[in-house]
């Protein structure tokens, strides 16, 4: 499966159907803390958007907001790819398209939050160079300096 990897080429319905599509795959499921509909809507708005496309369905997306100049940091507040296409490194390459944009706005750190539960994006945030800066009751804090 050949996919297209592009920036920022998403409608808000792309996203809520992306949303909606992995869904369960969120530990806890996305829908029991956000308004699919007006997170979608919020992504589409204020994100940065790195996207994995196969024909006219969006599989992964990595969103960022980028809205804290002036300390040089961004948030990743969603790294998702479908289920039916785990495993083919999307995941990793959307978040490493992410990293490289950043640098080359001279951005100096990424931070995340993610469900202590969450054992495959915590590998995988691991994996990519993440440390874990603060450790909440159910969340964990990871920064990854750029």
């Amino acid at each position: 499966m050949q996919f297209l990897f592009v920036q920022n080429m998403s409608t808000a319905l792309d996203l809520e159907k992306h949303f909606l599509d992995c869904n369960m795959l969120y530990t806890p499921p996305l829908s029991e803390r956000v308004d699919i509909k007006q997170y979608a809507k919020k992504v589409y708005s204020f994100a940065h958007k790195f996207e994995a496309w196969h024909f006219k369905d969006l599989l992964g997306l990595c969103a960022i907001y980028c809205n804290s100049k002036q300390n040089q940091s961004a948030f990743l507040t969603d790294l998702s790819v479908s289920q039916s296409v785990q495993g083919q490194g999307i995941g990793s390459k959307l978040l490493e398209m992410a990293i490289s944009s950043l640098k080359s706005k001279s951005f100096t750190s990424l931070y995340l939050e993610c469900s202590a539960n969450n054992h495959v994006a915590i590998k995988v945030y691991r994996n990519q160079g993440f440390i874990c800066d603060r450790i909440g009751s159910s969340l964990l804090t990871f920064k990854l300096t750029l």
